[in-house]
């Protein structure tokens, strides 16, 4: 038995900011599809009473997959007294609160062997598997927040001989903010754009963003440094260095105060604000480089025994800068072995240092200009079970295909015909054994929290079959088309879809279709109208969609 809980274990403040906490906890109900081993039965903590709709729809995807009773091997538990406590607590505080709700899952879990599978690892998922006397599926919360951080990273990349940006992590003291910045402009003219990340954020949140073309002395200093690039050790040297510095430092923090743009001022509205938290929670600075081909991430699991398996690698999508809305499946932005290579050593690496269970590591992909060839820094890492990671699962559950991490490809065996000519046929020719099987590649792109207030005029039932009636479905002979990644009932206006196809580019086609036709749906039935924002996300997803098909044609 697998007990999982979708918990954000951010401190309070984050979660405080965090729009609609209770349905973004919820984007990783598509953990249910763990059922897919016939000897693991899943209880699944969700983060508010799901409608009879909601939960009858993932019943039928169950048994599309191949689960016979899937009543018999899911069971959702809601804590009972998630209203009498304020709106931004996590979801594995609220479960210690239920005394009812902890005493349905110690039945399930009575006499079976179970763990725990949290969202962020965290203290309250520590006190939540010792409440429920099993283990939890991941290393101690000490040790995580130890190299989940954006500098403690740093330090796992360097130890598995794995590249990164330039820059340095770190960092608690504004004056060391300053200082650190001036030498890394000296030292790197040429790099456009440095990044500022705050260690303990999550979704770009503590993300700034920093142009040194907004320094009077920068044109000097890239004219200097084109005249000497015969002579690269020229321009380490220490006194050239420190004139450098000194000349950048005499104009950077009120360039930093004026030009430092906010990825999320809805979390830090000023350049004060988040300073303050930067130098209080500490942070790092990265080179963000030119030429970006893609943002590729890869899910490992790490097992207890040591064992390392690159379970999926995706490229992530982006409804703006650095906002992730989503992803594609298998990534094809580098060549599969390099991304490989990489992964296993940083999950061997991990290992080593305490961590086990699920990780998620991120990459970026650039081109560089004077070999012409693509180079692959590490960038991030989750120690958590991601909703990237959730989402293979499903695609996995229903595939029943096969994944070659160094290859890239995911294989399903190619559905043969199905038609009465077929039939007929069949019984003329006689039947040869052990028919090679073919097989066919498979891609996906998901996009799992899509809001958009207007669905919620659309009927639960009426909305599906025209759907069906639309094309808007999944073949489950073919195994190609469309699913709803419902994360509540349609009346709440949040939804996930994904597309699979035998070509990423077909896939992304899909979505955008299928985007469309709900838009006319919506259009026709509703006069609902809401401003673009939090509350309806839905047109900024569909123009991302549509810039990245642009850069395919």
């Amino acid at each position: 038995m697998v007990v999982h809980i979708p918990s954000l274990s951010a401190n309070a403040q984050q979660r405080g900011t965090v729009h609609n906490l209770y349905k973004q906890q919820n984007r990783s109900i598509t953990r249910l599809c763990e059922v897919k081993d016939p000897n693991v039965d899943v209880v699944y903590v969700a983060p508010f009473q799901m409608s009879e709709d909601l939960v009858l729809y993932y019943e039928r995807l169950l048994e599309v997959g191949g689960v016979s009773n899937p009543k018999g091997r899911l069971f959702v538990v809601v804590p009972e007294n998630m209203h009498r406590f304020p709106r931004h607590f996590s979801l594995s505080l609220l479960l210690l609160y239920s005394p009812r709700a902890l005493r349905r899952i110690r039945n399930f879990v009575k006499g079976r062997p179970s763990y725990l599978v949290p969202g962020k690892i965290g203290g309250d998922a520590l006190r939540l598997a010792k409440a429920l006397n099993i283990p939890m599926f991941g290393p101690k919360p000490s040790v995580a927040s130890l190299y989940a951080t954006k500098s403690g990273c740093k330090n796992v990349f360097a130890d598995a001989k794995v590249m990164m940006p330039y820059g340095a992590h770190d960092i608690y003291d504004e004056h060391e903010l300053l200082l650190t910045l001036a030498k890394l402009i000296a030292a790197y003219p040429t790099i456009e754009q440095w990044i500022f990340k705050i260690n303990d954020e999550f979704d770009a949140r503590g993300h700034a963003l920093f142009e040194p073309r907004r320094l009077m002395c920068r044109s000097g200093m890239l004219k200097q440094f084109q005249k000497l690039t015969f002579d690269p050790n020229y321009w380490r040297r220490a006194e050239v260095q420190q004139d450098l510095q000194e000349s950048i430092l005499s104009e950077l923090e009120p360039a930093l105060q004026k030009w430092t743009v906010l990825v999320r001022p809805d979390c830090y509205p000023n350049y004060k604000a988040f300073v303050t938290a930067f130098c209080e929670r500490g942070g790092v600075i990265e080179a963000v480089p030119l030429n970006v081909k893609g943002k590729p991430c890869v899910n490992l699991l790490i097992e207890p025994d040591g064992n390392v398996t690159v379970v999926s690698t995706h490229a992530k999508t982006f409804s703006a800068p650095f906002k992730n809305s989503g992803a594609i499946f298998p990534q094809q932005c580098v060549p599969g072995p390099a991304i490989y290579g990489a992964s296993k050593a940083l999950g061997q690496c991990l290992f080593q240092k305490g961590i086990f269970g699920y990780v998620q590591i991120d990459y970026v992909v650039w081109l560089d200009k004077q070999t012409r060839l693509p180079t692959l820094w590490a960038v991030d890492l989750d120690i958590e079970l991601t909703r990237t990671a959730t989402s293979y699962w499903m695609f996995d559950f229903l595939m029943g295909g096969r994944f070659d991490p160094v290859g890239g490809r995911y294989l399903v065996e190619k559905p043969r015909p199905d038609t009465a000519a077929s039939a007929k046929s069949s019984s003329i020719i006689p039947k040869t054994e052990n028919k090679k099987r073919e097989w066919e590649e498979r891609h996906y792109i998901f996009t799992d929290y899509i809001t958009y207030p207007q669905m919620s005029s659309l009927h639960f039932a009426s909305f599906f079959n025209l759907c069906r009636l639309e094309g808007v479905s999944y073949d489950t002979r073919m195994k190609t088309g469309t699913i709803f990644m419902l994360i509540d009932a349609l009346a709440g206006g949040v939804f996930g879809l994904m597309c699979i196809r035998n070509k990423s580019t077909k896939a992304a086609k899909l979505i955008w279709d299928n985007m469309v036709f709900i838009k006319k749906q919506v259009g026709i039935s509703s006069a609902i109208r809401v401003v673009e924002g939090p509350e309806n996300n839905f047109p900024t997803i569909l123009r991302s969609i549509r810039r990245l098909l642009q850069r395919h044609e």
